[in-house]
């Protein structure tokens, strides 16, 4: 049997301050309308890290679903009952090159 591969994506989320449940049920409210049941059972796409307060997440999935996750990600319209959108600003193998990525904004940021 053939080991999964996975791969992670930092997310970008504009708009209000989301709680984590709030984010993971638009998610997956939209996988569901858009791609079926089934396919949102399949992926089953995880939240790994979340930061309200800057609007970032990293969520990870199966390799062979990437696509069909970022076209949820790009979906979203609303997160909860407030308006939202969302984006993948990076897709990596491995979390810790998405850990680098962040750590490098952040000290842009604080320029």
């Amino acid at each position: 049997m053939k080991k999964k591969s996975w791969r992670y994506l930092l997310i970008k989320i504009i708009g209000g301050g989301y709680s984590n449940g709030e984010f993971t049920t638009a998610l997956t409210d939209t996988l569901r309308t858009y791609f079926g049941s089934v396919n949102s059972f399949k992926i089953n796409p995880k939240i790994v890290r979340y930061e309200p307060s800057i609007g970032e997440a990293v969520l990870k999935c199966q390799n062979d679903s990437v696509n069909i996750v970022r076209s949820a990600i790009t979906l979203l319209t609303h997160i909860g009952d407030k308006p939202a959108a969302a984006f993948v600003i990076k897709s990596s193998g491995t979390i810790r090159s998405l850990a680098e990525i962040g750590r490098r904004r952040k000290f842009r940021a604080d320029r």
